[in-house]
């Protein structure tokens, strides 16, 4: 998730979509391109720049939907959250959650059991890339919603 996080907040400061790495991309290419519909688990492998781009493009789509403030605000914010709890591990699908929740916190009634407000756009960003968590689900998750975090970077 770092390499994803590098890669997002390069592109959104420069306002580019294409990011330019080092030894070469995950197509063999010296790019790695925010704008991609690589997904989870399909195109994730052990290898952390290779999974990037999962990371990465599901934040850019959110990005297209938010807009560059918005979304910058709500992935800096989602870190700091997710930094409170250092034992914790974070992984795609509990990033994709705490950010329907900190959408809430910043924009809503803090109440994620009834929606969020931008909940369609970082759903659609989080399973554009095969991340799913409950609170992405059609109805509102309950109190008993468990997402399975097996998956780790």
């Amino acid at each position: 998730m770092n390499e994803g996080f590098a890669d997002y907040f390069a592109g959104s400061i420069l306002n580019t979509h294409w990011i330019l790495f080092f030894t070469g991309g995950p197509d063999g290419n010296g790019f790695r391109d925010l704008l991609n519909t690589r997904r989870f688990p399909e195109d994730y492998a052990s290898e952390p720049h290779y999974n990037a781009p999962i990371f990465s493009g599901m934040l850019w789509d959110i990005r297209a939907a938010l807009g560059q403030t918005m979304t910058d605000d709500l992935m800096v914010r989602t870190m700091e959250l997710n930094g409170q709890n250092p034992s914790d591990d974070v992984t795609f699908f509990s990033f994709c959650r705490d950010l329907t929740r900190m959408d809430d916190m910043l924009y809503g009634n803090n109440d994620p059991f009834d929606g969020t407000p931008h909940l369609n756009e970082i759903c659609t960003g989080c399973q554009n890339h095969g991340i799913e968590t409950s609170y992405c689900k059609v109805c509102a998750p309950t109190e008993a919603d468990d997402d399975s975090d097996q998956w780790k970077n």
